[in-house]
């Protein structure tokens, strides 16, 4: 196997008698007897993001467009409590430690401590919410309070503006417990990858498990792939998508933290590929779970308890249970 240099992007997947069987880069055509994406997350499509700007689910399509399945995309984690107009982070840490939510006139309006998509909605329905860090040891927290006074802001004497973002997907590339997809020789790790650890919301420590349990097995699995034997020809790789501020507003305004599906059917036709598919997993979903919040289905619907939603390329979305 063969690793990419700096500055060298993959933009396809070679696939050859019916296996993956290496990548088309900016620079060449990389063969492999296998290839693991880790490729991290989509949570850069959304307008408000704490992720950074290539964070846009590029092997996700990927695997897609090779005929690899792809699941629970509609369930999107929104942290409540990023500095208002900015990435930055302020965690629960914060508000176990005493932080509190107020609004305009300092009054609490949510439990601090509830999931992050409880908190995330009771903070956006309000528009402008201020987190109140008198009450914590400030100490504590010496690089976050330099951070924030070098963004002009005084957390010991008022309180902070904050607003949600989109922070992680909880779904990505069907895998195994071993990293394998439903393409031979193709494997995911990481935040790209759904392995069903999550279900509809995510501990903060699960993506931990994500990353190191399930990357050393796909990657111990992948090693045992055989040698590849005679190739087809590599793709010409499908040009990408932009991500543009249009596209970002839109997912933010019809996939964000609260959805109804004539939102939903606009971005089904989204030029972005994954875009599109999470709309499609998001429109199939007709209730409200966890990372999934829709208007016009508000409670949970009994029939879909411990289901995935599942896309396979040509094929209409299905709801699966994984043991």
């Amino acid at each position: 196997m063969d690793g990419l240099g700096e500055d060298e992007v993959a933009l396809d997947l070679w696939v050859s008698g019916g296996r993956c069987v290496g990548v088309v880069t900016t620079r060449r055509n990389v063969s492999a007897r296998a290839v693991l994406l880790a490729t991290g997350g989509a949570a850069a499509l959304w307008a408000r993001t704490t992720n950074p700007p290539g964070a846009v689910g590029d092997g996700i399509g990927m695997a897609y467009r090779a005929g690899a399945a792809v699941a629970d995309l509609e369930f999107v984690q929104f942290h409540p409590t990023t500095l208002a107009d900015r990435s930055l982070l302020l965690s629960e840490a914060l508000r176990g430690a005493g932080a509190l939510l107020v609004d305009e006139q300092g009054q609490r309006f949510t439990d601090e401590l509830a999931p992050r998509d409880v908190v995330a909605r009771a903070v956006d329905v309000r528009g402008v919410a201020l987190l109140d860090l008198r009450p914590v040891d400030r100490s504590r927290f010496p690089g976050l309070m330099s951070r924030l006074a070098e963004a002009g802001f005084r957390p010991e004497e008022e309180p902070i503006p904050v607003a949600p973002a989109a922070h992680y997907t909880m779904g990505g590339v069907v895998t195994d417990l071993d990293g394998r997809t439903e393409r031979p020789g193709l494997y995911a790790a990481g935040e790209c990858a759904c392995t069903g650890v999550h279900g509809a919301n995510r501990l903060a420590s699960n993506s931990m498990l994500e990353c190191l349990v399930f990357g050393r097995r796909a990657a111990l699995a992948s090693a045992t792939e055989p040698a590849l034997s005679r190739l087809d020809a590599a793709p010409t790789p499908v040009a990408s998508t932009p991500v543009t501020p249009e596209l970002r507003n839109g997912m933010w305004r019809d996939a964000g933290l609260v959805r109804d599906g004539a939102g939903l059917e606009g971005l089904v036709g989204s030029r972005h590929p994954v875009a599109g598919l999470v709309a499609r997993s998001a429109l199939a979903r007709t209730e409200s779970r966890g990372g999934h919040f829709r208007v016009d289905f508000p409670h949970e619907n009994s029939e879909l308890d411990g289901m995935h939603t599942v896309l396979r390329p040509g094929r209409e979305a299905v709801f699966e249970v994984w043991s």
